[in-house]
């Protein structure tokens, strides 16, 4: 599309925009027949950004969303920061490039947010030691490691409702960990919270009748 749009307006300059729904752009560039297809481009001069340790693109700043309209809540929804969600590299000349998308973002009701967001969330009640959040499919779940085993249920009413889990699981102190030592959201939802689920999910491509 971009090649024959410029030929017809050669003159035209074809600017890019990146960005999300919850933040205002984040990245801009001049698109030229050169570039390669996955340039985000540089940072906007009204928006922050930088690489968490996954290596996912973050925005900070007076650009992030505050909140929606006529919420009983209206505390800012991201006052800190927010995961775009995309992996991300940098070239020598600042520009943001794009390597791939990231399996732990959740999307809630058109919103994209971390999990661990809404993790840091649940981890404000002092009886919560661990979390971890997983979608599945649109229902939003929660491992929680508890220091007294409990129903922790109410603690969720402080939690925006639209991040809000609505199922529950808990396990005594520690969440389990993978065979590599790991607290994977994957691992621990498909290994454990659905283990039943995880072995049909690898037994259903064989028709074999080898039980092994």
């Amino acid at each position: 599309l971009l090649p024959n749009l410029q030929a017809q307006f050669p003159t035209v300059n074809i600017h890019i925009f990146y960005g999300c729904t919850e933040t205002l752009r984040a990245c801009h560039h001049i698109w030229t027949q050169d570039d390669a297809e996955n340039i985000l481009g540089k940072a906007l001069p009204s928006a922050i950004l930088a690489q968490n340790e996954a290596g996912e693109l973050i925005q900070q700043g007076a650009t992030l969303m505050l909140g929606y309209w006529n919420e009983a809540t209206p505390e800012p929804s991201y006052p800190e920061s927010h995961i775009l969600g995309d992996v991300v590299t940098q070239d020598k000349r600042d520009q943001w490039l794009f390597q791939l998308r990231s399996h732990d973002i959740i999307k809630t009701r058109g919103i994209r947010i971390s999990p661990v967001k809404i993790e840091e969330f649940l981890l404000h009640n002092s009886n919560i030691l661990e979390a971890i959040v997983f979608q599945n499919g649109d229902i939003i779940e929660a491992v929680l490691a508890l220091a007294t085993m409990q129903d922790m249920s109410e603690h969720l009413l402080s939690i925006p409702h639209w991040i809000r889990p609505t199922k529950l699981h808990y396990v005594h102190k520690t969440l389990p960990h993978s065979p590599r030592g790991k607290k994977s959201r994957q691992w621990i939802a498909r290994n454990v919270i659905y283990p039943k689920a995880a072995v049909r999910a690898h037994q259903a491509p064989s028709s074999s009748k080898d039980p092994h």
